[in-house]
């Protein structure tokens, strides 16, 4: 499985920035290995960019065959399912 850093920066266009180059370059090392790596994709900070995030999500599943997607368990002090 492949997945690399997450992406936490607070600038939102460096969060979606990062996440992209992250993915594409997973993504290539998961096609030049494919019984050695899965793809697993990184998204932006999901509280503070959404829609970064689900189209983030998008191009890593429609575009890049992801096989799943990694998220950690709490960003900018919210864990996952907080109402935020």
């Amino acid at each position: 499985m492949l997945c690399l850093i997450g992406c936490l920066f607070l600038d939102t266009a460096r969060n979606a920035a990062l996440a992209r180059e992250c993915n594409e370059y997973s993504a290539s090392v998961q096609k030049a290995h494919p019984t050695r790596f899965s793809f697993y994709a990184n998204l932006p900070n999901v509280f503070c960019d959404w829609e970064g995030a689900l189209k983030e999500l998008n191009y890593a599943f429609d575009v890049l065959g992801a096989e799943g997607v990694c998220l950690f368990p709490q960003y900018d002090g919210h864990y996952l399912g907080h109402s935020a």
